[in-house]
């Protein structure tokens, strides 16, 4: 087994790099996962934002606006009443609102209507004038019924704090994506370059002219070399994809969003002969280390913007796509579309097997291509 202990070795020597590819995957993947999983999640929620309020009437009615902003969000001093400069303090986020209430707004709030100013960036943000508007409405509503300002500020104070919950019962399971879909995605970029890296690395050192004339002299078959060599492929495969499953369901459990993990786990396994291929061919068309980092940078990283990977579907034109269904990528994210859709007992088994089956074959053309590119080498 010496060989095979020779290709354990080699990978044992570059763990480094293997590692810094798997903390990115950690780190990032994660944060996306999270950010991009909870926005279909928190659309409806009403959260509080920073709000600038310019009084310049001073009036029981604008008090009374200025006091109802205070109280369901957080108020902010621009220190400054120049438009132009609230103006240039929102669009820098400084504050999600601005609210200028001119000088007799209570006399004629329908002819002295505030000034909005909005970054947009939230729904909050963006409902704030309507929330704002409905307030004076309701006033001037009970105002006009007989009741006196005072009377019709108090009425109008007591409706709007009402606490109203809204929960979203339905959601677009074709649009709106899981926590564990993101993660996985991401998860295929970082096992391909972990495992680009690390087979890679190891077939290009026992490629080199000295290791090779070595091997060559030995009393090691041709049979039993290539034993030790797919049995070195597959421990190292097994070392590379583990981390990133075992991470996942951490993650999951700690989200509490495990109802299809084993799912998401066994399309990520199907993507592993893909990367053992990739590898195998990155390797044989390699002539060094440098290269061979060159080159499966240039090769996955196209291939996730193209595929779904990076970059969800719905967002990438019918070109790009089309381009991407030549890529392993593609059919690994495919998978997930499928798994993300169905329940948990209700994948759409034909199509979920063909995108496995796709990728088995992307493994195959890549082997065949990296022995035809060794097999010229070998002649050269």
């Amino acid at each position: 087994m010496i060989l095979f202990k020779t290709f354990l070795t080699l990978l044992k020597r570059d763990y480094k790099t293997l590692l810094i590819h798997f903390l990115v995957f950690a780190v990032f993947g994660t944060l996306v996962a999270v950010n991009n999983a909870k926005v279909s999640q928190n659309i409806f929620t009403d959260a509080k934002i920073n709000v600038a309020v310019i009084d310049h009437d001073r009036s029981q009615l604008s008090e009374a606006v200025h006091r109802y902003i205070r109280d369901v969000q957080h108020e902010v001093d621009l220190k400054t009443e120049d438009p132009e400069k609230i103006n240039d303090a929102v669009r820098f986020e400084l504050a999600g609102f601005a609210l200028i209430i001119p000088k007799g707004f209570s006399k004629d709030p329908g002819q002295n209507k505030p000034e909005y100013i909005s970054n947009g960036h939230s729904a909050s943000a963006a409902l704030m004038d309507q929330k704002i508007s409905v307030y004076i409405d309701d006033v001037n509503a009970y105002m006009e019924s007989g009741l006196s300002q005072e009377e019709a500020i108090e009425k109008t104070d007591a409706v709007v704090r009402k606490d109203v919950r809204v929960d979203l019962l339905s959601i677009d399971q074709g649009k709106d994506k899981s926590f564990l879909y993101y993660l996985f995605a991401f998860a295929a970029y970082g096992l391909l370059m972990v495992m680009c890296e690390s087979i890679g690395m190891v077939m290009s050192h026992l490629q080199e002219s000295e290791t090779r004339k070595r091997i060559d002299v030995s009393p090691y078959g041709f049979r039993r070399q290539g034993r030790e060599l797919i049995l070195g492929i597959v421990v190292t495969a097994l070392i590379c994809i583990v981390p990133f499953i075992a991470f996942a369901a951490i993650a999951g459990m700690v989200n509490g969003v495990m109802s299809k993990f084993w799912l998401y786990t066994l399309n990520f396994c199907f993507l592993l002969p893909a990367g053992v291929g990739l590898a195998f061919f990155v390797s044989s068309a390699s002539p060094n280390i440098n290269v061979l980092n060159i080159l499966a940078n240039s090769l996955v990283l196209p291939m996730c913007f193209i595929s779904g990977v990076f970059i969800t579907r719905d967002l990438m034109s019918s070109a790009t796509l089309k381009v991407g269904r030549f890529t392993p990528l593609y059919w690994f994210v495919e998978g997930n579309e499928l798994i993300n859709k169905s329940g948990a007992t209700s994948l759409p088994v034909k199509q979920f097997a063909a995108c496995a089956i796709i990728q088995l074959l992307f493994a195959a053309v890549f082997i065949a291509a990296g022995l035809v590119i060794k097999k010229v080498k070998d002649r050269t």
